[in-house]
């Protein structure tokens, strides 16, 4: 039976396409479903302590509603309506919509908002594994401008987002779920001015990205040297039969 040894010229070529297959997967991973539910949300911290109404915290559709109307279109006020269960697969890097923030701005007198945080609580799942629930906080700052007159008429909201992030491992997978903020005409904005007589929106924006813990390129230098020695053993015996 004829031997079939390494030659240094297929070891080259073994090497090249193992780092080449190497390059394609490191900071890859296998394809998971993702699975983001039961996302509610609770306004709390909310100032001043008197004036301001509270609905349906711990829902996915909490309210705030403040001062006396001016018009017949009420109160000014918050809404968020949380989006239905999220279903992804990763990689791809996904981006998603967790829900929607309102800002009812209608001309009203009396107690206006100052400031409030939106919580938001999630449950994520991964091919099948619950992970379990994870908490994002929205800090809320309110500019009530007057209705008439100088200073009128927009409203300015800032909201401090502080990039929120959470990472899960399943199966030498690392998941992250990372909180953008607020998207405002396709752009993540931490003020944005909210226009009299009208209902204003902005989606809640995350990213979903999956990352192998250990990229096949840490495996390289140990795999070479075994090919290295296989072709060193190649050529040992070639020499004795000569």
């Amino acid at each position: 039976m004829r031997a079939s040894f390494i030659t240094g010229g297929n070891l080259a070529k073994a090497a090249a396409s193992i780092i080449a297959a190497g390059a394609m997967m490191a900071g890859s991973a296998l394809a998971g479903t993702v699975t983001v539910s039961d996302i509610k949300g609770s306004w709390i911290n909310i100032a001043p302590g008197s004036g301001i109404s509270v609905t349906d915290n711990g829902t996915d559709s909490p309210s705030l509603r403040w001062g006396d109307p001016a018009t017949w279109r009420g109160k000014s006020g918050y809404d968020f309506d949380a989006s239905p269960d999220i279903i992804t697969v990763v990689p791809p890097d996904t981006q998603v919509t967790l829900g929607q923030f309102t800002h009812l701005n209608n001309p009203i007198y009396g107690t206006s908002l100052e400031s409030a945080t939106l919580q938001v609580d999630l449950n994520v799942n991964v091919d099948g594994s619950d992970i379990g629930m994870y908490t994002f906080y929205f800090d809320f700052t309110h500019d009530e401008t007057n209705n008439t007159g100088s200073g009128c008429c927009n409203d300015l909201i800032t909201v401090t987002t502080n990039s929120m992030s959470q990472m899960f491992q399943i199966g030498g997978v690392n998941y992250t779920l990372s909180v953008l903020g607020f998207n405002v005409g396709g752009q993540i904005v931490e003020t944005f001015s909210t226009k009299e007589k009208r209902n204003n929106y902005a989606d809640l924006i995350a990213t979903i990205t999956a990352v192998n813990e250990v990229p096949l390129p840490a495996a390289l230098p140990l795999f070479l040297a075994g090919l290295a020695g296989l072709g060193f053993a190649g050529r040992g015996r070639r020499s004795k039969k000569a």
